[in-house]
């Protein structure tokens, strides 16, 4: 036994190993399964597909080859299983989720020096809902500049402490006391000079609230502001008017009042913790359905995906070996010609040619045209005619011009013609020709796609020539 019968028989035995290690892999027990139960139509009618697709891509035999077809459709349901067992378990997660019901939404507070930032809510009641925003400002305060200008901190403040009134000399609104404003790290203190008007929460007294049309009170505010050793204090002159006709606040008012007490009331933890239910109305994370609906999607799409990718892989593969088959035919034709006219049977042209490709450069690329020639030259070895492994050959190749030469070679091998080497120029005259069109035709095919990239080329090579010279007679 040669050297090469030996690699080729550990190769084969390596094939045959590699199946049942496959099929003992854990992964693949419910695909296995469901190859089992699946009908004995759509069975044999998936494996014909896929046999359909993989048969021609590499050398094997038919048992080979049915073993691939095993494999590669259990590996499908194997996908399509666990995609819908994960399915399965996410939608058993949401629905428990759903029941039990989530106690608190909790928020992480930005770091000191971060800023606040404003976290949008949704709030649902049984027929109506609101979106809200709730401000999370900064975890606390930490050193900043201690030589800011203070005038500067007092201009600003008197905006912020006005709230919703026009100005602090017509105040008929609760005026907003922050305690710090962002930018300054300075801690506001508010003193009302009389609580019965203003209180020390900035809300409006009762002698505030009982002003009629036409009257109004003057009163005043001291803010102090400090920072470690440095505080300064400034009196604002605040006039008081007539409050505006009382409204009822709605459900998501009153939500939205009681979340902004929340945050208030958690300024120095690092976590904001809110409820998801107030006063009969849900609180939720803008997008928190949203994402479990683009979850389920894409387990619901993926595992289709992926067996679709796999097919039309094997599609794709198919295809292009057999452009590559197509592209080798004048070279086998010419080699065959070659041979045989110089005396050689079609045997010894097969078997030079198998022995030149397995001994060549070529030898593992796996050029289809040659790896056919190689299984019909050890068709012959085994003891197989020349005609009849020729009719094999053609009915394993699946392009018409490897049909047409086996069965030219057939007649030619059965009644034997003295025309043979005119046949076989023709056949090689044509092969050539054919490949000589078709590069042709690739050609103004590629020409066609280069059209519109020159195209935007041109474009923008006149608009490199016209742009300077309008901008320098823009003018006129």
């Amino acid at each position: 036994m040669s050297r090469h019968d030996k690699k080729t028989l550990s190769g084969e035995k390596k094939r045959q190993k590699k199946p049942q290690a496959l099929k003992r892999s854990w992964y693949l027990g419910p695909g296995t399964f469901c190859c089992r139960i699946l009908p004995v139509r759509l069975r044999a009618w998936a494996l014909k597909k896929i046999e359909a697709s993989l048969r021609g891509q590499q050398l094997e035999s038919e048992e080979d080859l049915s073993g691939r077809c095993q494999r590669f459709l259990v590996e499908e349901c194997a996908f399509l299983s666990w995609g819908f067992l994960a399915l399965i378990l996410m939608l058993a997660f949401f629905l428990i989720r759903g029941w039990k019901g989530e106690e608190t939404i909790v928020l992480k507070r930005n770091a000191f020096g971060s800023g606040s930032r404003d976290q949008v809510l949704y709030l649902e009641g049984e027929e109506e809902e609101k979106t809200v925003s709730v401000t999370i400002e900064e975890q606390g305060m930490g050193k900043e500049e201690a030589d800011r200008l203070f005038d500067a901190l007092f201009r600003d403040l008197e905006d912020h402490m006005r709230g919703e009134n026009p100005s602090l000399v017509k105040v008929n609104k609760p005026l907003c006391f922050e305690e710090e404003i962002s930018g300054y790290p300075f801690e506001l203190t508010y003193q009302p000079e009389d609580i019965s008007l203003i209180g020390i929460d900035g809300r409006l007294g009762e002698n505030a609230l009982a002003l009629g049309k036409q009257q109004h009170k003057e009163t005043r505010i001291k803010v102090t502001a400090a920072y470690k050793t440095l505080r300064k204090t400034k009196s604002y002159k605040v006039i008081l008017t007539a409050p505006p006709e009382k409204e009822e606040l709605s459900v998501f008012d009153k939500v939205h009042n009681q979340l902004m007490n929340y945050e208030k009331e958690s300024r120095e933890e690092p976590l904001v913790t809110l409820p998801s239910e107030l006063m009969e109305v849900s609180i939720r994370l803008p997008g928190a359905h949203n994402d479990e609906y683009t979850l389920l999607l894409l387990m619901i799409i993926i595992p289709p995906g992926l067996v679709l990718r796999r097919y039309y892989g094997l599609k794709e593969k198919a295809r292009e070996r057999r452009k590559e088959a197509e592209e080798d035919f004048p070279a086998v034709v010419h080699l065959l010609t070659l041979y045989m006219k110089a005396g050689s049977s079609f045997s010894s042209a097969v078997h030079r040619i198998s022995c030149n490709y397995l001994e060549g450069e070529n030898r593992g690329k796996g050029r289809i045209a040659f790896e056919e020639i190689v299984w019909m030259d050890r068709q012959m070895q085994m003891g197989v005619s020349q005609k009849e492994a020729c009719i094999r050959w053609g009915e394993r190749s699946s392009g018409s011009l490897y049909r047409k030469l086996s069965v030219t070679m057939g007649q030619l091998l059965s009644k034997g013609s003295k025309e043979a080497d005119r046949i076989l120029e023709q056949l090689e005259r044509d092969a050539f020709d054919r490949r000589i069109d078709r590069a042709r035709k690739e050609g103004k095919e590629t020409e066609t796609k280069m059209l519109f990239p020159m195209i935007i080329l041109l474009c923008l090579v006149m608009a490199i020539v016209i742009f300077p010279a309008v901008v320098r007679f823009q003018g006129f």
